[in-house]
């Protein structure tokens, strides 16, 4: 007979299931929806649109290093997943880092993803959590799967206590501006 904290665990598994299949859906579709003015990132997207990975990465690269966030975004992205390169979430937490405190919520959404798993940076639900939420207050639809899946992994009020004070403290430092 199943207890209760069998069936909480069942619930909790089927939770982290679900937004594992939201962050892939996420992730395999951000940098399709970005689209800002810029002819350079424009022609990035084009080339990663058609599978042309390293030829994104070639002109990314350069606007990365000079602080475009939504290139950094899609750098950190194609690390991340491997496109046309080898996985290095190491590389992927970089560049996301770099676009989330440039305040790009969808890489917001993929650093927080990154701490939620522990993929190129210790696993940190408070971390997952804090970035999470300042996404979604981004704008990004999909921050609140990793939102809530994160504040469900915390477990003490401590924790809790820490993700609140670091979520409102990223919304100081890297929010949207109003």
């Amino acid at each position: 007979m199943l207890t209760d904290r069998d069936i909480a665990d069942v619930v909790r598994l089927t939770r982290l299931c679900i937004l594992a299949a939201g962050l892939i859906a996420c992730l395999t579709t951000v940098p399709l929806s970005a689209a800002p003015a810029d002819s350079q990132f424009r022609s990035g997207l084009s080339a990663y649109n058609s599978g042309n990975y390293l030829k994104a990465l070639d002109i990314w690269l350069p606007l990365a290093q000079h602080e475009d966030a939504p290139s950094q975004a899609g750098v950190g992205f194609i690390y991340h997943r491997g496109l046309g390169v080898d996985v290095d979430n190491q590389k992927a937490f970089y560049w996301l880092r770099k676009a989330a405190e440039h305040g790009q919520p969808e890489g917001q959404l993929m650093l927080g993803s990154l701490y939620f798993y522990g993929q190129g940076v210790g696993q940190s639900y408070i971390e997952a959590y804090a970035w999470c939420d300042l996404a979604q207050d981004g704008g990004s639809a999909d921050a609140e799967d990793c939102r809530g899946a994160a504040l469900q992994a915390l477990r003490s009020d401590r924790d809790l206590k820490q993700a609140f004070q670091l979520s409102t403290d990223l919304h100081h430092r890297f929010g949207p501006k109003h």
